[in-house]
């Protein structure tokens, strides 16, 4: 488990077998999006200066920022969100922001709580999962993903009865620690640990409730 969480350095990260740099923290961001987004992240595979903007969609559906600037690939995008949401409505809980930076612990227990329970689904579900597209990332160079549908219900099965006392089981601040857990939650903060646990999971029940992917960036 130490392979999925190690930092090499104090600005290299090391996932798997891929090792990422990065300037400053890593901040997890989850948007439900409606299953047309799929079309945007296709066009932005094959056009780099729309992928460039990819980043702002959750900002653009929650209408937070006006992103004044002169640039022809963002301005179609604000056209395509705004296509977009003229069908699908977007609320407040459609949307989640690590502000406590306690994903990567939640990862981890969670990424254990899947190999004690033999459960089938692949380790490092916030930090891998999703899926990829060619040339669209956040910031600082890690991909941007979507969850679809088939990854959403495999999820949302794993979460659904989950409760946060069933992951601290596997809380061991030594062992997780030496794995290098980027950011680790110290148990004196629980209750931020708790809360955000319960955030992701709402994100991903209410995908499958309503029929939504789920955007993610880490950047």
């Amino acid at each position: 488990m130490a392979a999925l969480f190690s930092n090499v350095s104090a600005h290299v990260l090391r996932i798997g077998t891929t090792y990422y740099r990065y300037r400053m923290a890593l901040d997890l961001t989850l948007c439900l999006v409606p299953k047309q987004i799929e079309v945007l992240f296709a066009k932005a595979a094959t056009d780099e200066q729309y992928a460039e903007w990819m980043q702002a969609i959750p900002s653009l559906l929650k209408g937070s920022q006006d992103f004044d600037y002169q640039d022809e690939s963002l301005t179609q995008l604000k056209r395509d969100i705004a296509a977009i949401k003229e069908e699908h409505h977007f609320a407040a809980d459609h949307y989640y922001y690590d502000k406590y930076r306690c994903f990567a612990t939640i990862d981890y227990l969670l990424d254990a709580h899947i190999r004690a329970t033999h459960f089938c689904l692949e380790p490092a579900l916030l930090w891998q999962g999703g899926t990829s597209y060619p040339g669209i990332t956040a910031g600082q160079g890690m991909f941007i993903k979507l969850y679809n549908e088939a990854a959403v219900k495999r999820i949302a099965l794993l979460l659904g009865d989950l409760t946060f006392s069933d992951l601290l089981v596997h809380y061991d601040y030594e062992k997780m620690l030496e794995a290098g857990v980027y950011k680790l939650t110290t148990l004196e903060n629980s209750e931020v640990l708790e809360v955000a646990f319960y955030e992701i999971r709402g994100i991903f029940l209410l995908a499958l409730a309503e029929d939504l992917l789920v955007f993610k960036a880490i950047d």
